[in-house]
This record gives C-alpha cells, sequence and structure tokens, in this order.
C-alpha cells in the first residue's frame, strides 16, 4: 500500500506492506503531475514499514529514473533495510538529484535544520502508522524548507 501527497515542490509518501507495481505507477501519476505544475521536486520516501517489493518495481524505478534524470532535486530516503540503503547507492548513478538516506526522522529533521511542523501526511489508519505520524511531520518540514 502506498500514500503520497504533493505540497510545495515536494513529494510525500509512504508505503505499507508489499510495494506493488500498481503502487509504484500511482506514485508516478503524482510526480509527474508534480513536475508539470511545480517544476523540478524533492522526493521524500518513508519505507520503514515497507515488508518487500516486487523485481518489477525495481525496474520501473530504474526506467523512471532514467527518464526524468534531471526533474528531481533532492531525494530523502527513511529505512532501517540494509538492501533499501544500498540499492539507493545505485539509483545514484540514474538520476541527479541529491539522494539521502536515513535511519529515522529525528536525523532528518537535524540535517535539514527545521522545528516546525506540517499538516499530517494521510497515512493508513493502522496503529503503529499512526504510532510514526509525529516522526514523519516533522521530516515533511524539515525536508521541504531545505
Amino acid at each position: 500500500m502506498i500514500t503520497s501527497k504533493l505540497e510545495n515542490n515536494t513529494v510525500d509518501v509512504a508505503v505499507l506492506g508489499e510495494f506493488t507495481l500498481a503502487d509504484y505507477k500511482e506514485f508516478e501519476t503524482t510526480v509527474l503531475y508534480g513536475i508539470q505544475s511545480q517544476g523540478p521536486l524533492n522526493i521524500l520516501f518513508d519505507l520503514r514499514d515497507m515488508l518487500d517489493f516486487t523485481v518489477d518495481v525495481a525496474w520501473e524505478e530504474i526506467k523512471f529514473s532514467r527518464e526524468h534524470a534531471s526533474d528531481f532535486r533532492k531525494i530523502a530516503i527513511v529505512t532501517n533495510d540494509q538492501w533499501v540503503a544500498w540499492s539507493t547507492w545505485i539509483q545514484r548513478l540514474f538520476t541527479n538529484a541529491q539522494i539521502q538516506v536515513f535511519g529515522d526522522f529525528r536525523v532528518v529533521r537535524h540535517r535539514f535544520g527545521r522545528s516546525r511542523a506540517t499538516d499530517a501526511m494521510q497515512i493508513a489508519s493502522s496503529r503503529q502508522a499512526e504510532e510514526r505520524l509525529p516522526d514523519l511531520e516533522l521530516a515533511q518540514s524539515a525536508f521541504i524548507d531545505q
């Protein structure tokens, strides 16, 4: 499952469970709209609750990144998964964006020097997602203004 929100040249994305090709296509739609309406974007991925992703998602990500190599300014990925962190390193070959991986949102907040919280992104109503919402608000604020 994926949720995404476009605001202030930033796409906030949270993935819960398995990241499927249908989810990635939804992400692409949001990004393409943002590029058309707002220009180059920042992306904030919350992958802490992603359990797995399908091979076709990985392939689509490579293709999409190559096609839009200059359409992103910054990409922040929050994950504790070493495989995702490693694949992010490879992804740098396909985009001109500044890409950083973080273990939690407090580091994102510190890195981008923000203390103001924005409206919360609407994520799944699971208890685990609700517990992480305050961290997500802080990270969004930090990332948007950088």
